[in-house]
C-alpha cells in the first residue's frame, strides 16, 4: 500500500485552500468566531478544548506508539495487532477519554460541551493531529473513517475530505464552545 507524504499532504491542502468558496466560508467563518470570543469573553473554554484535543492526541501518540513497537510493526493498519494488544489498548484509550471528557464538561460548564466531544470523536481532528505531530505519512486512504460524518456519504475518504471533514468539525466545535 503507497502512502502519501507530508509533501503530498500540504499540496492537497493549499489546492483545498485554493478554492474561493472554502476561503471564502472560512474566513467568515474565522471573523464570527473573533467576535464571539471577545462579546462573550468565552476564550478559556477554547483553551481548554485545545488542551483537550492535545492530551487526547498525545494519549493516542504515546499508546500507539508503543503498541506499534512492542509489536515491532511498521504499518499502521489495524489488521497487523493481535487481537488482546488492540483490545486493551482501545480500553485504555476509552477510559481516558471519559476521564478527560469528564473535566472538560466540568471545567467549561458548557451545555454543548458533550455535542463538542463527540463531533471531535466521530470527526478527522485527532487524526490529522496525530499525523502532523508526529510526522508520519498520511495514508492514502482513511479506512478507519467510514464511521464518520463524511463516512456514511462516501466509500472512499481522500486526503482531501479528511482534511475538509477535520476543519469543518473544529470550526462547528469552537462555534458550539463560544455559544
Amino acid at each position: 500500500m503507497k502512502e502519501l507524504g507530508i509533501q503530498n499532504f500540504k499540496d492537497s491542502f493549499i489546492e483545498l485552500m485554493k478554492s474561493r468558496g472554502f476561503f471564502s466560508s472560512l474566513v467568515s467563518i474565522f471573523v464570527l468566531i473573533i467576535f464571539l470570543l471577545f462579546s462573550n469573553g468565552k476564550i478559556e473554554d477554547v483553551i481548554l478544548y485545545l488542551l483537550f484535543l492535545l492530551f487526547n492526541t498525545f494519549f493516542d501518540i504515546l499508546g500507539y506508539q508503543n503498541l506499534m513497537q512492542s509489536q515491532d510493526i511498521n504499518s499502521y493498519a489495524y489488521t497487523n495487532f493481535k487481537g488482546d494488544e488492540l483490545s486493551s489498548y482501545r480500553i485504555m484509550q476509552y477510559l481516558f477519554l471519559i476521564a478527560s471528557s469528564y473535566v472538560f464538561i466540568d471545567l467549561t460548564g458548557n451545555p454543548y460541551s458533550l455535542v463538542v466531544i463527540l463531533i471531535s470523536e466521530f470527526s478527522a481532528i485527532k487524526d490529522i493531529l496525530y499525523y502532523i505531530l508526529t510526522y508520519n505519512d498520511f495514508p492514502v486512504e482513511w479506512s478507519w473513517l467510514r464511521f464518520s460524518f463524511v463516512g456514511w456519504f462516501t466509500k472512499k475518504i481522500t486526503n482531501k475530505l479528511a482534511i475538509t471533514q477535520a476543519l469543518l468539525a473544529f470550526l462547528v466545535c469552537i462555534i458550539l464552545i463560544v455559544l
